[in-house]
């Protein structure tokens, strides 16, 4: 279980950086992922796993939700046509099966006793919880998407000023 949890931080850091260094602008989608992640992580109180260190407890939702969000907004510029529904249904199917697979066969489970999704042996936490996991893909596109919006705003705001600007001096 261990090993499972440091392999997921480990990628999760090597993933981040990478989006860092090579997606254009990429420091809004790593920063707003690791807002809601930090939020989510440090005001729920869900997150203490069996056997693990407290920290550890903490890490690893940090590093895996961010690298997630990060991973669906890479899946969701790939998209053509219905690219959001498309992106967040295939976010969606891939971390439910991540759950299944981390939950059952690598034992990585939260120290409570929380009824799994729908009765299915995945995402045993409150049905609060259980909500977020759901609509936080959603949520972080909006997000993103109202963002880049208001920076493109911003950016023709500038440039009509510029012209203004140049137009004057002459």
């Amino acid at each position: 279980m261990a090993f499972a949890i440091y392999a997921v931080i480990l990628v999760s850091i090597l993933g981040i950086a990478a989006y860092l260094r090579f997606a254009r602008k990429g420091y809004r989608e790593v920063l707003l992922a690791a807002l809601m992640t930090g939020a989510w992580v440090g005001f729920s109180g869900l997150y203490n796993y069996k056997g693990t260190p407290a920290l550890l407890s903490l890490a690893f939702p940090f590093f895996a939700w961010t690298g997630g969000l990060l991973l669906l907004k890479i899946i969701h510029d790939r998209m053509g046509r219905y690219r959001f529904a498309k992106a967040v249904v295939m976010y969606e199917t891939i971390f439910l099966l991540a759950e299944y697979v981390f939950y059952n066969f690598l034992g990585v489970q939260l120290d409570s006793n929380y009824p799994g999704l729908f009765g299915l042996p995945l995402l045993h936490a409150p049905a609060y919880a259980q909500a977020y996991c759901l609509l936080v893909a959603p949520a972080y596109l909006l997000l993103l998407m109202q963002i880049d919006k208001y920076a493109e705003m911003r950016g023709s705001k500038r440039k009509i000023f510029n012209r203004s600007k140049n137009l004057l001096s002459r």
